[in-house]
Formats: C-alpha cells, structure tokens, sequence
C-alpha cells in the first residue's frame, strides 16, 4: 500500500501548528514528522513570509508564530472544520487570509 505524501502547504500547517506550543527545532522536527535538512528549509520559508519568528536565546534557536502565522493557521483550521465544499471556497472573490481581493474567477461557459 502507497503512503500518500503530504503537500508542502499541509507540512507549513504542521509546522506552524507545533510552533503554537513547542519552540525547539529539534522539538518542532518530531513532531512535525520532518528530517532536519526539510524543517529548516521550512522554518526559513515560513520566517521569510512573517508567519514565524526566529530568535536567539542563549546561543540557541527558538522560533515562534507571529500574529499573521495565527491568523492564517486559524483561517486554516476553521476552513478544514466547515463544511464548505472545496470548489466553493476556490471561486470566493475575497481572500480575508490575505487581506486583499483574489483575481476574478473566470466566466462560466455556459
């Protein structure tokens, strides 16, 4: 039996998911189910789009989420709790995750 991969947007999720409770990478790799070279990858993609903070704290690393890494995991979490269909949620007009409007769907053809 294949063991389906997991998409790069559901391991952010994971990550930033761990980082609302544990702030040690090597805390954030296990639970996270990650290999060290992939987390760090990750940690570095997610602090450079502001979802997470890296700081320094007795010569070691410790990362946090920031307020707009919880708003997006929130956002997340609430859409994965409704009942909303998919195709749905792919045509709204408005994105309130990132605070600005989506490219207009195309028009049906019909």
């Amino acid at each position: 039996m294949r063991v389906r991969r997991r998409s790069i947007f559901e391991i952010y999720i994971d990550i930033l998911s761990t980082v609302r409770n544990e702030h040690k990478p090597s805390r954030i790799m296990h639970k996270s189910n990650l290999s060290w070279i992939t987390l760090m990858e990750c940690l570095r993609n997610l602090a450079e789009m502001g979802l997470i903070t890296e700081r320094h704290e007795s010569k070691r690393r410790r990362y946090y989420i920031t307020k707009k890494g919880i708003r997006i995991l929130n956002y997340v979490e609430q859409f994965l709790r409704s009942d909303v269909p998919i195709l749905a949620f792919l045509t709204l007009q408005e994105s309130p995750m990132l605070g600005r409007s989506m490219p207009p769907s195309p028009p049906s053809t019909s």
